[in-house]
């Protein structure tokens, strides 16, 4: 009696230099010189052979917030009880959940400026959970914006992963395995991130496959996860 149709909220990602044509307004062609997200709502409705779009609208009012591009994170406050480790130390696999649940901030104070300059933003700029899942394994998972110091996207993430005994690369989380014994690519930086066990540093080459971390003099290559909506669900 009623063929079934199904609501979907679709957002969109405009890259600089899309070319926008407004069919309604008589075609007229723009050309978008900044990101734009926006989202719309499309009915789809089965006619016996194939779905098609039966009715296209705004984007239900629970969805909004998706739409909006998160916005840059204000600058942190100077970098204070920050500590470095000596030369030598284990990779700290306490150093996360980010957030202390009984005191509301990192466990280890994130700094740029190699622990001299400001604070890195957690989360808005920076997530770090060094026991996934559930704070029992032994996965780091390190998620940063793109570039780096821009905020956390919600719906493209960048995480890269810690994975010592090949767990993550065994359920498919990751493009390649991790690599403890790195060599720096010849176009590596350092950002001067570091949480006083931890030094993060990025190459231009590679910054969509992985990431490179210094940890007591030891160069750790850090794969990015597979799936651009990460796997730092704890289940």
């Amino acid at each position: 009696r009623r063929p079934p149709t199904v609501p979907l909220d679709l957002i969109f990602d405009l890259l600089p230099g899309a070319r926008l044509t407004d069919r309604v307004a008589g075609g007229d062609v723009q050309v978008s010189t900044t990101v734009q997200r926006f989202g719309m709502q499309v009915t789809l409705q089965f006619d016996g052979h194939r779905w098609r779009a039966d009715r296209v609208g705004q984007v239900s009012p629970e969805q909004l917030a998706w739409t909006r591009l998160p916005p840059a994170p204000l600058a942190g406050l100077p970098c204070s009880n920050f500590r470095r480790d000596l030369p030598g130390a284990p990779f700290d696999d306490d150093a996360g959940p980010a957030l202390d649940i009984n005191r509301g901030e990192p466990r280890r104070r994130w700094c740029d400026e190699s622990g001299a300059g400001r604070r890195i933003r957690v989360p808005k700029q920076l997530y770090f959970f060094a026991r996934f899942p559930c704070d029992r394994g032994k996965i780091a998972v390190l998620s940063i914006g793109r570039p780096v110091g821009a905020p956390l996207d919600p719906l493209v993430r960048w995480e890269y992963m810690r994975d010592p005994d090949g767990e993550a690369l065994a359920n498919d989380w990751l493009t390649a395995p991790w690599d403890g014994r790195a060599a720096m690519p010849p176009d590596a930086v350092a950002t001067g991130w570091t949480n006083g066990n931890i030094d993060l540093w990025t190459s231009a080459s590679e910054q969509d496959a992985a990431v490179y971390v210094v940890r007591a003099g030891i160069v750790e290559r850090w794969p990015r996860a597979v799936e651009s909506w990460g796997v730092t669900d704890c289940n």
